[in-house]
């Protein structure tokens, strides 16, 4: 998957973004389900690889609630064995029930704020991107994200690059695109992706990995020992299982709305 979020509004609770997914086709079709849920896609088109034709646009989109489900039906059969590039547009809400990409409040000096978070476990990507939203189906992700010029994007893999360009909503106003490195192949629901003002204190394991832990603004402090805990940990847990962390580092963030307890 290559998604990217063009709109993350925090004043308006809603966002933007394309996708483009790598898809095998096993079985001949005219159609590709997916799941999705409070999402509203458009732009949907099918290019199949090794043909010298333009992409070819879906005919009918269909959302299916019972099954959260959306089926993009095309105009002529898929062979079976041909590898293409599903792409589409699509927009959705910063919802307030604390599962897929949702917002949460929070009190910054004396001003009422909102951040962008997501939790996905344990089939909740779906509330966030059009995606095949079942643990056994895994894929690799690379994602960007644009977010007001003032405030911060994390996600589970490092920051590539950035870029402070003018607004395309308001061309007056600064937003900051974030482009993030490749995930490993992984479930759905181990995705993640928080919009918003933080401070961290940062640390290393013995084997090298970036450890951070982000808090609210002016308490950084706070994390301290919980940075102490996760290093010690990650490195005992290492050599315990004989298995290195897969990633290149570890974050954990102190959210204000937050329901599952970890992810």
């Amino acid at each position: 998957y290559t998604v990217d979020y063009d709109v993350i509004d925090l004043d308006r609770f809603r966002f933007e973004g394309t996708e483009r997914v790598e898809v095998d086709i096993v079985e001949a079709t005219s159609t590709i389900t997916c799941h999705a849920v409070e999402l509203w896609v458009h732009s949907v088109t099918l290019s199949v690889h090794g043909q010298d034709v333009a992409p070819v646009e879906a005919d009918e989109i269909r959302y299916i609630a019972k099954d959260e489900s959306v089926t993009f039906v095309f105009p002529s059969t898929i062979p079976a064995g041909s590898k293409a590039t599903l792409s589409l547009s699509f927009h959705g809400i910063l919802n307030d029930k604390l599962k897929g990409f949702y917002r949460s409040q929070y009190t910054q000096d004396g001003e009422s704020r909102t951040m962008a978070v997501t939790q996905f476990e344990a089939c909740d990507a779906r509330r966030a991107l059009v995606c095949w939203d079942e643990p056994a189906i895994k894929a690799s992700f690379q994602l960007s994200m644009v977010t007001p010029v003032d405030r911060e994007a994390i996600s589970n893999t490092p920051v590539l690059s950035t870029l402070v360009r003018p607004s395309k909503t308001n061309p007056k106003q600064l937003e900051k695109r974030w482009q993030f490195d490749e995930t490993p192949v992984m479930s759905t629901y181990l995705l993640a992706m928080v919009v918003g003002e933080f401070d961290f204190v940062s640390g290393f394991t013995k084997e090298g990995v970036v450890v951070r832990v982000y808090t609210p603004v002016g308490r950084s402090e706070r994390g301290q020992f919980a940075l102490k805990v996760a290093t010690q940990c990650l490195s005992f847990f290492t050599h315990k299982f004989g298995i290195p962390y897969p990633l290149a580092k570890l974050d954990m963030l102190a959210i204000p709305d937050f329901n599952a307890g970890i992810m």
